[in-house]
């Protein structure tokens, strides 16, 4: 069985207040957008029989500020369904749990078949307020990128 982790606890901030909106309203910030005060992951990795391994991670991401932009020219009747004012985002924390699992046969000549299955982002730990439609802002994003994900894989190895 091996572990392995690392966590990190951080606090990056700007030497001087920056504006990082072009509304000049929107007030300024020393802290740097998009960087976690912490962050961290594990990786555990069993093989309990000589033919069976497996392997759980996991991913762990702090909250963090991330600027949401507002659209602008958008026409009156979208403007219910975006925000009106940029403002910069408190996320919440994210934790991303995967399971893998390998079940080895050997054919013969010492080619063997790797049969695996797994999941990644086991709980669906997904960012609930992500924009949508046509005046989105393609730059508000955060979190784990992809839903809970089911796989099966086949390997051949000579």
């Amino acid at each position: 069985m091996t572990l392995q982790l690392g966590f990190t606890a951080q606090r990056s901030l700007y030497k001087e207040y920056t504006g990082w909106s072009e509304d000049e309203s929107v007030p300024l910030t020393k802290q740097m957008p998009r960087t976690p005060n912490y962050y961290g992951y594990f990786t555990l990795t069993a093989s309990p029989l000589k033919k069976f391994d497996a392997s759980l991670s996991g991913i762990y991401t702090g909250r963090m500020m991330v600027p949401h932009v507002a659209p602008t020219d958008i026409p009156e009747e979208y403007a219910g369904s975006y925000i009106q004012k940029d403002c910069m985002v408190h996320t919440p924390d994210f934790f991303e749990l995967n399971l893998k699992m390998n079940y080895t046969f050997v054919l013969r000549d010492h080619i063997k078949l790797q049969l695996s299955a797994g999941v990644q982002n086991m709980f669906n730990s997904f960012q609930k307020d992500l924009d949508k439609g046509p005046y989105r802002d393609s730059g508000y994003f955060y979190g784990p990128t992809q839903p809970r994900t089911y796989y099966i894989g086949c390997k051949i190895i000579p």
